[in-house]
């Protein structure tokens, strides 16, 4: 092992927050795992005189945030194992000579804790001035500038100079894989990666190393870490030690405008918070966003990652019809005005079973509703489904990616879109279209040809049909062969509803303007059916149509965008407390 390099110290050291998990969440969490006896067990403490009730177990940090009191500490967080080591949350027991860890100190009938004594205060300061002896002076370029622990604390709690003057210990900086880069420097060993790896996906990729002064965080035998929750180190982490290389240098924390969403990428339904740069209205990040019902405190890697396909360079961004020389920009009027009309002649001459409707399980429960009340309920097509997009489950310790790719399949075959009534399924009806008994076929989202089922036979079929129309966000095979190409949006555009596997109803809200003349997928449904004579109602909004929704589909009965929250409901036939992992 190659010894680190010196450089001479800096007469001071400066250090930024880690995720200040709510207190209920934590507790209500920490309760799941007892019995029913345990949990009704309540405790009568104090905290600085302040006299409240908290079930018996919790520990002195949690408790001492429903006191409305905040406990300082770096190791500990509420979904890891606690193990002590930063020693920044001492807190005083009256009647006790020494001062105790709050994060392994469980609360007592009686107990009074006291947080502000001088003999805290002292402590506290002895512990920042040791962990800052060899951190770097490199605020102003860290990448966790604006969210650092170690900062806030470092103002907080002092001291404001360091009294060591020997030369500190340097490390370079290394990739060290799941999207990370690792720097020693700046590490404090609070082990927030080392028990995330092993606790939550079960693998001991991240270990402490060495003894002594040398003592640092390495990755195991110097292997690459290679599973797919590593990104969340970077959110726990509560200095600048592992950053993301995605955000890296993007931008400064309070630059960004964080916006509550849903991870569009499985059928999971994480809980993430979109960082959104309004200057360059452009997404910079994805962050995991408690929800103990869901996702817990994690995201997984492609949850983290995937929005750059919000910016991609080759998105469509304006209506276009296929004519002699190509595709042609046309006027969304005009578009919708011969679709309807083409497609109306099509049903007047061959019937409504001589149109198939494909939709996808990526539209919210608001388009899903429009789709089936369009077109089933509207001009009685009864061809309409959606292709199903499988992948391999992927299982961790205490998380899983779950295998459909699909954000809202739940929530459409809830609001009925599937065949009825003798209608026929996605490979059925492109077999149909191929064979010339479907004159016209509806993609709601494009995709690789074998999606929709044999490539040969989709591909005839797609050469087959009188009209054929695509709304997608980018180019696809379907949409180069489209009559018309109608441009959507992504999850990050328009406001919404999911409906996860579990049966969980959460909001996605529009992150950024749109892009081009694109049009969100409730607003051209809408439209078009109107032009179609099959909607008589519009709404401006999609909060208004998940009302009329939630009247005309019994699982969605009694929710409003109100009571979904920030955290999201369960759909009548399931219950609140779904399953998690």
């Amino acid at each position: 092992m190659p010894r680190p390099g010196r450089r001479a110290a800096s007469p001071r050291n400066t250090g930024m927050s880690s995720c200040f998990i709510s207190a209920r969440s934590a507790v209500l969490w920490t309760a799941r795992s007892r019995n029913d006896g345990d949990l009704m067990a309540q405790v009568k403490v104090k905290f600085d005189g302040r006299e409240i009730s908290v079930e018996k177990g919790t520990n002195l940090i949690e408790a001492a945030k429903l006191a409305g009191i905040f406990v300082p500490h770096f190791c500990y967080h509420p979904g890891l194992p606690v193990v002590g080591v930063c020693r920044i949350c001492l807190c005083e027991l009256e009647g006790r000579p020494k001062l105790v860890a709050g994060c392994a100190t469980s609360v007592e009938e009686g107990m009074h804790v006291i947080t502000r004594s001088k003999k805290v205060a002292d402590a506290r300061r002895a512990v920042m001035e040791f962990l800052l002896i060899h951190h770097p002076l490199d605020c102003p370029m860290c990448d966790k500038g604006g969210e650092c622990t170690l900062q806030d604390y470092t103002m907080l709690l002092g001291p404001s100079r360091s009294r060591f003057q020997f030369e500190k210990l340097t490390w370079p900086e290394e990739d060290v894989g799941g999207k990370l880069v690792l720097n020693k420097n700046r590490c404090i060993l609070c082990m927030r990666c080392v028990n995330l790896c092993k606790d939550v996906a079960g693998l001991d990729e991240i270990a402490v190393l060495n003894r002594g002064e040398q003592t640092f965080i390495g990755t195991v035998d110097g292997r690459m870490i290679e599973n797919e929750l590593a990104g969340n180190i970077a959110d726990i982490c509560p200095v600048g030690a592992l950053t993301s290389k995605d955000f890296r240098f993007k931008a400064r924390p309070w630059e960004l405008t964080n916006v509550s969403s849903v991870c569009p990428h499985c059928s999971k339904g994480c809980n993430i918070v979109v960082g959104f740069h309004a200057r360059r209205n452009e997404i910079l990040r994805n962050t995991a966003r408690t929800n103990m019902d869901v996702n817990q405190w994690w995201i997984c890697d492609r949850g983290r990652g995937g929005f750059h396909y919000v910016h991609d360079e080759k998105r469509l961004t304006a209506p276009a019809r296929r004519g002699d020389k190509g595709y042609q920009g046309v006027s969304w009027n005009e578009a919708l005005l011969e679709i309807s009309a083409s497609l109306r002649d099509i049903i007047l001459r061959h019937g409504a079973r001589a149109v198939g409707v494909l939709g996808s399980g990526t539209l919210t429960n608001e388009e899903q509703y429009l789709t089936r009340a369009v077109f089933r309920d509207g001009l009685g097509i009864t061809h309409i489904d959606f292709p199903r997009r499988p992948q391999p489950e992927v299982r961790y310790a205490k998380f899983t990616i779950e295998g459909d790719k699909d954000p809202n399949a739940r929530g459409a075959l809830l609001c009925g879109v599937a065949p009825v009534q003798s209608g026929l399924g996605v490979r059925d009806m492109v077999r149909a279209a191929a064979e010339g008994t479907i004159k016209a076929l509806l993609f709601l989202r494009g995709g690789p040809l074998d999606l929709f089922g044999e490539p040969a036979i989709v591909q005839r079929a797609l050469e087959n049909v009188e009209l054929l129309v695509i709304v997608d966000i980018a180019p696809s095979p379907i949409s180069e062969r489209a009559d018309w190409v109608l441009p959507g949006v992504t999850f990050a555009e328009k406001d919404g509803t999911f409906t996860n596997s579990q049966g969980r109803v959460q909001r996605i809200r529009k992150v950024l303007t749109l892009r081009g003349d694109t049009r969100e997928e409730w607003r051209i449904l809408q439209e078009l059916g109107q032009h179609l004579g099959a909607l008589k109602a519009r709404d401006p909004d999609p909060e208004r149509i998940f009302a009329r929704l939630a009247q005309a589909v019994p699982a969605f009965s009694g929710l409003t965008y109100t009571t979904l929250g920030e955290l999201g409901a369960p759909i009548a036939a399931a219950t609140a407390d779904v399953a998690v992992g």
